[in-house]
């Protein structure tokens, strides 16, 4: 029994000091905002008797029937994983204690993060399966997880929402309506110099901090999330901060370190297929685990062309033979877009691709990011050798190509036969006499 009771104890401790349950603040908003985020309500059967029938943390809905929130919200006062009759769901709610026009939904299965850590709140993250998929519309919506690490870089503003404590310290005091506040990312070092350094800030955590403002006691397990390119991801889900609220940073579990985990437990939407694309053949690329939309729209991007597309896959190719670059497709439906990076056309070998090491009048040029396609080298315009399989070096005897010379100047160009065919070439160039290195240019304004 004094086991159990210090276990609780220390529980307590955890909600009082380091658990998200609010935003200071920040600003009234509506769920039609943030379709995604849900209520995570204690039951009649809940663990700790004096929060049953209350709001406990907030969450994502990430896939039809699922949602995304923080492991310590699924924990028990004795370190286990909550049963499930002990929470339920509520979606498309801007009044905390709606009970009535949004989506209510019973839990039949809760997945803790396995190396989920208690004390210094490592790998706080957890997912729960509810009983029957989510109508979507314009108050209940799933979120795009994460897919770049850049999402979350240091100075990106991030949204936090959720209907915690409206205050730092004193008496508990819960946002009757959805709360949201915009906050900017800062380094991890920034965070542990902050803070008093009783849990550390890692690599695996992001932190947010703005004077005055913060992520206080109800919002654990809430939504943090960033515009890329016009869409909306999920970047974290709210753990910890120390007291006082309001100048401490607010720490979120990092969901970019944890893709696999989470897409090994859920079936999560995305676009199938691979790079590069050329302008022949054509490409097919199909959407995965979109839970059979009746309306899919497409888009590329203007160095691609849509053969044809349906609900469920879509065809093209580049816009032209020379079509090269960076490129993407996005398919719009249910209310979200989901987005695949491509490369089109053969990659254009950027001048930074090379490395060079003069040893006049000898001349050794390296190819780096070797990826076995045919390479072909010329000087002067004059085709020096053509490397099968890829050769990613060349020596050459600068003295053997003197009688080439133009204006005292030598031009090495190099171009790689990739899948879609030629590459443009890329040069450099040098002193006849010397070997010196002189500047490297692409395209070559002369020739291309």
């Amino acid at each position: 029994m004094k086991q159990k009771l210090l276990i609780f104890g220390i529980f307590l401790i955890y909600l009082s000091s380091f658990a998200q349950q609010g935003i200071i603040g920040g600003n009234i908003t509506t769920i039609q905002e943030n379709p995604w985020q849900v209520s995570i309500r204690a039951t009649n059967n809940y663990n700790v008797v004096d929060l049953r029938n209350q709001h406990l943390c907030g969450g994502s809905i990430i896939a039809p029937n699922w949602i995304l929130t923080a492991a310590h919200c699924v924990t028990n006062v004795n370190g286990g994983i909550i049963n499930v009759n002990e929470i339920t769901i509520a979606a498309g709610i801007t009044q905390r204690t709606d009970n009535i026009n949004g989506q209510y939904r019973n839990v039949i299965q809760i997945i803790r993060h396995p190396n989920y850590n208690p004390i210094n709140l490592a790998n706080d993250v957890a997912l729960i399966l509810v009983n029957a998929n989510f109508n979507y519309n314009i108050n209940v919506r799933q979120i795009l997880l994460t897919n770049s690490l850049s999402q979350s870089s240091v100075g990106t503003i991030g949204r936090v929402t959720g209907w915690g404590d409206t205050t730092s310290g004193g008496v508990y005091t819960p946002a009757a309506q959805l709360q949201t506040l915009n906050l900017p990312i800062i380094s991890t070092i920034q965070a542990n110099n902050l803070n008093t350094g009783n849990i550390p800030v890692t690599n695996s955590m992001i932190p947010l901090f703005q004077t005055g403002v913060g992520v206080a006691p109800g919002d654990s397990g809430g939504p943090l999330t960033v515009l890329d390119n016009g869409i909306r991801y999920l970047i974290g889900c709210s753990s910890w901060g120390e007291f006082p609220k309001d100048n401490k940073p607010t720490i979120y579990t990092d969901l970019y370190d944890y893709r696999t985990w989470i897409s090994n437990n859920v079936p999560l939407p995305d676009i199938i297929g691979t790079s590069p694309i050329c302008f022949s053949p054509n490409k097919i690329f199909n959407l995965s685990n979109a839970n059979n939309p009746s309306t899919v729209s497409w888009q590329v991007s203007s160095n691609l062309q849509i053969i044809n597309s349906s609900n469920s896959n879509i065809t093209i190719r580049a816009l032209s033979s020379s079509t090269n670059g960076s490129g993407f497709i996005l398919a719009t439906f249910n209310g979200i877009t989901v987005r695949k990076d491509v490369q089109v056309g053969t990659q254009n070998l950027g001048i930074d691709n090379y490395m060079i090491m003069d040893e006049t009048p000898e001349l050794t040029v390296e190819k780096k990011n070797a990826n076995g396609y045919n390479l072909e080298w010329r000087i002067n315009g004059v085709l020096v050798t053509s490397n099968q399989g890829g050769t990613t070096w060349m020596r050459f005897n600068l003295n053997n190509y003197n009688y080439l010379c133009t204006n005292g100047k030598l031009t090495l160009a190099m171009r790689e036969n990739g899948p879609c065919g030629w590459s443009n070439y890329v040069y450099r160039q040098y002193n006849c006499s010397s070997g010196e290195y002189l500047y490297n240019y692409s395209p070559n304004p002369a020739t291309d």
